[in-house]
Parts: C-alpha cells; structure tokens; sequence
C-alpha cells in the first residue's frame, strides 16, 4: 500500500511537472537530462503552466492535506528555495481555491441534519479557504454574525485533519479575551465537522503585515500581551 501511494505522489508530481521541473534541465549533468525530459512529457498541458512553485503547489493541492502542510513547511524557507519559490508555495496557507458555497451548505445540513436556514438567516461565500478548511460568514435567527468554518468534503474523515480542528475548538473554549473569537457551536464528531465562532471583521495578521509593512516594538508588544492573556 505505502509503495502504491508513493507512485501515486511521483505520478501527481510528474503530472504538474513538478517531479523534475523543466527549468532545472539544464542544470542537471548531460547523461540524466534525457531521462529529465522523459519524464516531463508526462505533464499535461495545464501542468505545465505557472512557476515550478506554483505547479508543485497545484500537486500538494491535488494530493491532499499531508503534502499540503510539506508545501507550508518548504514555504518558510525561503533561504533555501528562494523568495519566488516560497511566495508560491505560501498560497497553501490561506489562498487555496474555495468549494463552492453550495458544496459547503451541503456539508453543513449533513451534520445538522436539517436544513441550514434552521439555524442561519444567511450564509455568505467563502471570505477564506485554507488547507484543511474554509470560513463563511453567515447572521444566527438572533441577529449574531458568526463565522463558519467547514472542513473541505474530501478530508473531512482525515483524523489528522479532525484532531486539528478538534485541537482548535479546545484552545478557542479555554481563552476568554476580547480579540479571541468565542466558540459558539461546533461538531467534531460528525460526520461533516464544523465550527462556528463569533465574526471579527478585520484583516488577518498576515493581511496586515502584507499591506502595512511588519509590526513595530509597541504592537509586536500589544500583540503579546493579547497572547499571554
């Protein structure tokens, strides 16, 4: 079985030519490049699109939750693989492509077991989507806004991806602090887990970083403090 899977990854990654990316050809020694350039006419033609980064990233997507969390590993290090690369790969974070909203209603009725708008007036888009999950905003009968977060159909029985959110939800219920979302329902156990938490608009750490530069002493200061609490 463990051989079966590693000829799977070798076929995904020679599918999105990230096993042997052709841009390192020419660097490899003259007697390997010809087995370099067999390998590559595997990939298809939309596997050959992008940068090597963003193709080995569209494989580790394809492949699933353990090699997308090696793609976040390899996306720190930037020293090794370069910026370019590690910027590519960093969309594994938070910026993987949404199901669709359907798909996550869906999702959601099955493990209430009755329709979502029992418990929600709306449900919005996906405002994110992760590796493991997506969030959605969506206003309880009481006129709460609450985010949902909803684990992606095709690991949603993946107990490393379950033991994470279960993780997740404990942490949550332990701290009690304003800028710490409060956990307002959540079913882990299902058999389509979901969280639901109360809405904080506003930019993520990483948003914020992004357009505003790093955080000054004083807020990196403020930031610890929060997290102490």
């Amino acid at each position: 079985a463990s051989f079966l899977r590693l000829l799977g990854w070798l076929w995904v990654l020679a599918r999105h030519d990230a096993l042997i990316p052709r841009e390192v050809t020419p660097l490899l020694p003259a007697w390997t490049r010809t087995f370099a350039r067999f390998v590559q006419l595997f990939a298809g033609r939309a596997g050959r699109q992008g940068r090597p980064g963003q193709r080995l990233g569209k494989a580790f997507e394809h492949l699933g939750p353990v090699a997308i969390k090696l793609g976040q590993v390899l996306a720190t290090r930037a020293d090794i693989f370069g910026l370019e690369f590690a910027r590519d790969l960093g969309r594994l974070k938070d910026a993987l492509p949404a199901f669709s909203l359907e798909e996550a209603r869906r999702e959601i009725e099955k493990s209430l077991g009755r329709p979502a708008e029992s418990l929600f007036i709306d449900l919005s888009p996906p405002v994110a989507a992760a590796s493991l999950a997506q969030a959605h905003r969506a206003t309880l009968a009481d006129g709460r806004a609450v985010a949902v977060k909803v684990l992606r159909p095709h690991i949603a029985h993946d107990d490393g991806a379950r033991d994470r959110l279960r993780r997740e939800v404990s942490t949550l219920a332990r701290v009690r602090h304003d800028g710490v979302a409060p956990v307002l329902d959540a079913d882990i156990d299902g058999p389509n887990p979901y969280l639901v938490t109360r809405y904080v608009p506003g930019p993520s750490l990483e948003q914020h970083v992004r357009e505003q530069g790093p955080l000054g002493a004083e807020a990196l200061l403020r930031l610890a403090r929060g997290l102490a609490e």
